[in-house]
């Protein structure tokens, strides 16, 4: 199975893996102390937050322009993967 490793890079230091965007926002959330179960809203807070400590703007509107940006941002970062580049 293909997987990415993710580091949470705002704040206290946490890392995730995941190989699917259920996993990925799974994975996200375990990075948080508190958060929505409401999918939705638990993007738009993690857009939220990757915005004001990045200074960067981070769409939300799924789960790959939100992984997208967060990585672009900087809020995230990739540790390890072994998927295929296409």
């Amino acid at each position: 199975m293909e997987y990415t490793k993710y580091r949470w890079m705002m704040g206290d230091e946490k890392h995730f893996s995941a190989a699917t965007d259920s996993q990925f926002l799974t994975g996200l959330r375990s990075t948080q102390m508190q958060s929505r179960t409401d999918d939705a809203a638990f993007m738009r807070d993690m857009a939220m937050l990757a915005t004001d400590w990045t200074g960067k703007p981070v769409q939300y509107t799924n789960i790959p322009s939100l992984r997208r940006d967060l990585l672009r941002s900087g809020a995230i970062a990739v540790e390890e993967s072994n998927a295929r580049a296409q």
